[in-house]
């Protein structure tokens, strides 16, 4: 299984300065396509902060981010999973109105996860955890206590005034 793993892309990051904007989307163009291309690599999975601000967003940056990033990955890839960060939601307490649902549930291939949910990619059960801070200790005590099988699990969460914590474990079968 090869999968092609990105995170905090911040689309609209630094107030929408273009040169940033152009600096990030040249990354994909330059780098992150070609290399998924030459690796045959067909999944991608984002693990949150797609987008930059909670509450608006440029059209000028989201037009180049739709022709540039999100077009291409949809042609490209088999599945592109994303999990909703903290900066793509607009309130800070729950995930139900996010950014990424909005603007990019018009993909065919892109999956959004707003909650944690159990998926299986290539005969493999990986657990995708996206939480608010409200939900984390309850989610991962319970999640802990009633594992009854080994499986990896990827989350991404922003605890109060530290930093992203990006986790993948993965356990004897992988």
């Amino acid at each position: 299984m090869k999968v092609a793993i990105i995170t905090d892309t911040h689309c609209g990051a630094g107030n929408d300065n273009q040169s940033l904007n152009e600096f990030f989307l040249k990354f994909y163009e330059e780098i992150f396509f070609p290399y998924l291309k030459q690796h045959n690599i067909k999944t991608v999975l984002h693990l949150g902060d797609t987008f930059d601000r909670r509450k608006y967003i440029n059209f000028h940056t989201l037009h180049s981010w739709q022709k540039r990033v999100f077009e291409p990955l949809n042609e490209w890839c088999d599945r592109v999973d994303i999990l909703i960060g903290n900066h793509d939601t607009y309130y800070k307490n729950t995930n139900k109105i996010n950014s990424v649902d909005e603007l990019l549930k018009i993909y065919s291939k892109f999956n959004i996860f707003s909650e944690p949910t159990e998926v299986e990619i290539d005969s493999r059960k990986i657990m995708y955890v996206t939480l608010s801070r409200q939900k984390l200790h309850g989610f991962f005590l319970n999640f802990l206590l009633s594992a009854g099988e080994t499986f990896g699990f990827c989350f991404s969460v922003r605890l109060e005034r530290a930093p992203i914590v990006v986790l993948l474990v993965l356990g004897p079968r992988f």
